[in-house]
């Protein structure tokens, strides 16, 4: 009878390893709305960037935590954060990734996803890129326009693997009715926990 119940502890303790494996447990998680309060963004077709960014950080940080990741917002309602205050927050929290969302703008015509890192960057900033811009094209149904590097601020000065995604033009029509769509947000956010679990080895969910 003793064998059979440390048999039974053996294979319970085996499933709660695989079940956490199977999920982002442990993972430290930054999400960073670009711009807010005094800083909209990018304007366009009735829209505002800074409250596009936060109802899809907002909506991520649900679908994360979700999945047992630990998350925090450089900000959760529509207020100003300087650059280096982003940075800040990340750093100081001792952050693993670091996930920042915007609205791209250009001229009207311009459409489609696109996702940067830092050119100087670890190989997981690229991973990190690599796995969330196409899940972003996927589940937003918008034109692929690639993975690039670029010299943002919040990349260059974050200690953790960074990515900034432009998830699409606020001033074109077709991208903005995705954008101003509470379902499209949503796919989104979705997009940023599929991405994020692709990275880390886990299978796409939730």
């Amino acid at each position: 009878m003793r064998k059979l119940l440390v048999l039974l502890l053996v294979l319970a303790m085996s499933l709660i390893a695989i079940a956490a494996s199977a999920h982002l447990t442990g993972k430290k998680i930054c999400l960073d709305p670009g711009h807010g309060g005094s800083d909209p963004g990018a304007v366009g077709q009735g829209l505002y960037e800074d409250n596009i960014n936060l109802d899809i950080t907002n909506r991520a940080y649900t679908v994360l935590v979700n999945d047992a990741a630990s998350v925090k917002r450089t900000r959760s309602t529509d207020v100003y954060v300087s650059l280096q205050g982003r940075c800040d927050i990340a750093n100081n929290w001792g952050a693993n990734r670091f996930e920042s969302s915007h609205c791209n703008a250009y001229n009207g015509s311009a459409h489609g996803t696109e996702t940067y890192c830092y050119s100087g960057g670890s190989a997981n900033s690229y991973d990190l890129r690599n796995h969330v811009n196409p899940e972003m094209v996927a589940h937003m149904g918008t034109t692929n326009r690639g993975v690039k590097t670029a010299d943002f601020y919040v990349l260059i000065h974050t200690v953790m693997p960074a990515i900034l995604c432009e998830v699409a033009f606020i001033d074109n029509a077709g991208d903005a009715a995705k954008l101003g769509s509470a379902t499209y947000r949503q796919l989104a956010a979705r997009a940023y926990l599929h991405g994020t679990q692709s990275h880390y080895g886990v299978a796409p969910h939730g």
